[in-house]
């Protein structure tokens, strides 16, 4: 069970999952402020917290990067001219990926594909994965467990 948020805190996270819900993206730390009509410093810090209490995580050095914890999230659009050589499921399991490796800090096993992308056929999973490897998204090591990259 999670940590309770103090109200201030709870409506910082709120606007969050709102917010990410709607844009695909996460907000700025400016722009959870001016919303909130709080100072950045205060925000930074309310999400310091969140961070700890394991409702939010972040990679360092981005911007917009902010990922809700313990919530599925949804596959946006393809991106125009970015996508080659791959469609939408193979999109799905790119993003899939990117999601899972984030939130457990590993990759998927080839069952765990299956079953998140709800997938019968392993055989399905294996081609969208070569797809993926040979456009240049992803790598693996062969015969290695878990060793799914995601190079772009």
């Amino acid at each position: 069970m999670k940590n309770k948020l103090y109200p201030q805190q709870n409506e910082v996270y709120q606007f969050l999952v709102e917010y990410i819900d709607k844009h695909q993206h996460s907000p700025s730390r400016q722009e959870i402020a001016q919303k909130l009509n709080l100072h950045v410093s205060t925000i930074k810090a309310h999400l310091k917290v969140l961070k700890q209490k394991d409702y939010i995580d972040w990679e360092q050095g981005g911007k917009r990067n902010i990922i809700i914890l313990g919530q599925p999230s949804k596959c946006p659009p393809i991106p125009n001219n970015f996508w080659k050589n791959v469609d939408e499921k193979d999109y799905e399991l790119y993003f899939f990926i990117r999601n899972y490796i984030s939130e457990h800090q590993q990759s998927p096993t080839i069952k765990e594909l299956m079953e998140g992308l709800e997938i019968k056929s392993s055989n399905t999973i294996q081609k969208q994965l070569r797809r993926l490897k040979e456009s240049g998204y992803i790598d693996w090591l062969d015969n290695k467990r878990r060793s799914i990259t995601v190079l772009k």
